[in-house]
Order: structure tokens, then sequence, then C-alpha cells
């Protein structure tokens, strides 16, 4: 039988050389919520998302050195795929079976040099004595914790492949404990700056309490707190606005990150019943470097159970509504990202901005109606400045981007800084474009702020285009 010996913990082990795919220096590691301490998280190997084990807290509970030593990449039976990191690998070579004392099921024969417990999990196949050393034989479909399969769903042919290289989603990037996570635009509803909660006695550690938006109540939740990051809830600087369950909650996010749109071949969606994360976004430019993004599902998040434990903090805080406001609150909403040219309060329809950055460098180019062009993330656009478009004189350099598509034209919008993303009621939106150059087109209403809707028809059919 040929087997790769390797050392954790002052232990020898052995795997099956048939079931090692590789073996590479130490990744960066990304979170993953909820899992037995041995689980050290995600790690991208080999161009795909996997799980990385710690042989030694996995065999013997106590975990190594975070960050140190080796990984073995390995594929058990399932065709799952994981990282077990183990403190060094020593050889590679030929063992015969008649040599090897092999365990039955359970762990019934003879005494196992090591946890007892280890052996009747099933995750010593025999032991073996090499150079003085008793070495245990590892079975590599009983290393990863029971009850998870993690395989990524992966592109099979290639008329697939350009299928989802077309097919592209926008999620929301924000921050939380340290780590980066997306959601769907799909989920969002607003995105809101921190209030001060009221705090609610008895409620679980992740509830921070309730505010009112527009006379309803909204319970405040700690994402960093749901994801096990933390304890208790930290202060952040936004709150993320959700539906979900047939009812609405509100994220406690240290920072926004912004939006992107990602194609499928970025996604890496992971199949596990119940998880807190639906898969990772290999995008490691956001967030902290080298780690992953985390796609979150919202169903793994807030399961049936925990949404009927917060109904009772909801409805014992509900306010009274009138009959007008709850019919507003019925009736049709638009998705607006809102943001400011100068002094000027204005909004785009979400659905069009692809991706918001930090204003780059400009290079001169023929074009009518740009600023010049830029290269963001690989493309080639035209940079217009909004504030020459309004002819407002503006102190401040744009400091942000909106890059926006429409027909397969992309442009880069230069603005002096971004809000937020609100529900804006169609009812609260009036037509006022007068002529075709016009760049605002309607007037739309949040409260008692007014924002100015833009139009990207200006650029459109007065070709804002490089020449």
């Amino acid at each position: 039988m040929n087997l790769m010996i390797i050392e954790s913990g002052m232990q020898r082990y052995a795997l099956p050389t048939g079931n090692i795919l590789e073996v590479v220096e130490p990744q960066t590691v990304s979170p993953l919520p909820h899992m037995p301490g041995y689980v050290e998280g995600l790690v991208r190997v080999m161009g795909q998302v996997m799980m990385q084990i710690d042989l030694a807290g996995r065999v013997g509970g106590h975990n190594g050195a975070r960050g140190a030593g080796t990984l073995v990449i390995l594929r058990d039976e399932r065709g799952m795929d994981y990282a077990l990191r183990v403190d060094r690998v020593l050889s590679n070579g030929h063992v015969d079976e008649a040599g090897i004392s092999f365990f039955l099921a359970g762990g019934e024969q003879a005494d196992v040099a090591g946890d007892p417990q280890t052996a009747a999990s099933g995750m010593i196949a025999g032991e073996f004595e090499a150079d003085g050393h008793t070495v245990l034989m590892l079975d590599t479909n009983s290393l990863p914790p029971e009850g998870i399969v993690m395989q990524e769903t992966l592109l099979q042919t290639a008329a697939q492949t350009q299928s989802a290289q077309a097919d592209s989603a926008g999620f929301v990037l924000m921050e939380s404990g340290g780590e980066c996570y997306a959601l769907r635009l799909g989920e969002i509803a607003e995105v809101l700056e921190v209030t001060e909660p009221v705090k609610l006695p008895h409620a679980p550690p992740e509830v921070a309490g309730v505010i009112t938006l527009r006379k309803s109540v909204l319970l405040v939740l700690g994402l960093s707190t749901l994801l096990g990051r933390y304890a208790d809830v930290k202060v952040g600087s936004a709150i993320v606005v959700i539906h979900h369950g047939g009812q609405r909650f509100g994220l406690i996010v240290d920072k926004m990150l912004g939006i992107r749109n990602y194609t499928q071949n970025d996604l890496h969606l992971i199949e596990s019943f119940g998880a807190v994360l639906a898969g990772y976004i290999a995008d490691t430019s956001v967030g902290a470097e080298g780690h992953l993004t985390g796609i979150i599902s919202l169903k793994g998040l807030l399961p049936e159970a925990r949404l009927e434990e917060y109904r009772k903090f909801t409805l014992a805080q509900t306010s009274d509504v009138s009959p007008v406001e709850e019919h507003d609150a019925q009736g049709r909403t638009i998705s607006m990202l809102t943001f400011s040219v100068g002094n000027e309060d204005c909004a785009l329809p979400l659905e069009w901005v692809e991706r918001i950055e930090q204003a780059g460098e400009i290079t001169a180019a023929a074009g009518q109606n740009t600023a010049g062009a830029a290269l963001v993330l690989g493309e080639v656009m035209p940079v217009v400045d909004l504030a020459d478009a309004f002819c407002i004189t503006q102190v401040e350099t744009a400091g942000v981007w909106l890059v926006v598509r429409q027909d397969g034209q992309a442009w880069a919008l230069a603005v002096k800084q971004v809000g937020r993303v609100v529900e804006m009621p169609c009812a609260a939106i009036e037509d006022v474009k007068r002529v075709a150059t016009d760049y605002v087109e309607k007037i739309g209403r949040v409260g008692e702020k007014l924002f100015s809707i833009l139009t990207l028809e200006p650029l459109r059919t007065a070709g804002a285009c490089l020449t």
C-alpha cells in the first residue's frame, strides 16, 4: 500500500496516496461560522474553495499553531476536497499490508497508540511500526465533521461556463467582525446610518434592540454576533435592512464596502443544508487582505426557530400605523442608491449600478461629454464628471466612481460621495425633465428629503463614449 507519512502533535500518521491531490504551503484562511474548533475555515487552493481542518485538533482536541505547518489536499469517497493542516510531511513510500493492523469499524480491534475516542470515531483505520515509531493510518472519509457536505457547484461544460460568464448578479458588500460578507441586492431593502437602539429586556445577545423606521418597529441584530465572531453586539457604522420570513430586520455592520456585480464563475456556492454561509466570492480585493468574501444565507442566518423567537419582541413593540401609511407601505417602491454631486442630493436606480470604486487616474481621451477614460477592473470606460454635467463648481474633487451599464455600454460617473440605499415609494416620484440633455429626469422624496433622480439618456443619445 502506498502511503504518505506525516507528523502532527508529535504523533506520526499515514495517508493513502490515492486520496492525496496536492501538498501546498499554508494559505490565508477565511473563518467558517459555527463550526467545531478543528475546522479552521475555508481556503482557496487549486482554483477552488475548500474546508481546512487542523489534524492535531481533530484527533487529539488540541489545535496546532494557526498558519504553521503544511497543507495536504485530500479527496474523500464522496468527491469532497478538503485541506488537512499537519506539522510536516516526512516521506512517501510503500508499506506491506501484512505489517498493518487494520481496525474494524468502530475501532474494536486492539489498543490504539492515541486517544481511544479517536479510534472509536473511525478516524484511525489501522496502525503499523516504521523507523521505531507507531504510525496511525487515517481514514480520509472520517476526518471532515459529520453531516457537513461541502461540495462546490462546478460548471462542467464550455457552454455552461459561457452562460455563467454572461449571467451576473449584484451583491452588496459589508465588513463585520474583521471579515467581508455579501448579500444579494434583492435581499436588501435599504441601508441606514446607525442610531442607538432601544434595549429590550431578556433579549438574546445578538439583539441590539429596536428602532422606529417610518413609524414601524425594526428589530436590530448584530451581524458579527449572529456569525459567532463576537459574544455581544458591537457598535457599527450602518444598519442593513433586510426582509426575510415575512419580517423585517436591521443588521448592524462595521462598514459598507460597496456594490459589485459577479458572474457565476466568481462564485463558489457550497451545498450544506442550514449553513450560515451559502458560499464565497473569489474576490480578495475587498475586506481583509487575502480573505474571501462570504455569501450570507438568510435561511441559515435566521432559521425559522430564531424567527419565532424574534416575533415576540416585534409584536410587543408594534407601533400604531395609520391607514394611509399602511397603504403606502404596501405600495410599490424602487431601490435607489443615493449620492451627492456638489451640494446636490441625487439618486439612481440601484439596478443600474454595477459597482462602486474609489476614483482613480483619468487619462485624457477624445470623446463627447467625458472627462477622459479610466481602466476599471480591466475595462476601459469613459469617465463622466457629474459636477461638470450639472454646471456645479465643486470645491472637493470627486472621490467616488459609480460604474453604471446600459445596453452593453459602461460609464464611470464621478461623484462627491455615496450615501445609502433607500426604498423610494413610486407615489413619491414626480417627472421634471424638460429637454433631452437634462440629466435630472425626476424628483423623488424619502421622508422630508428630496432627491434628484438621474437618467442615463443624455449619455446614450449624445454619444458619451470614447472615440
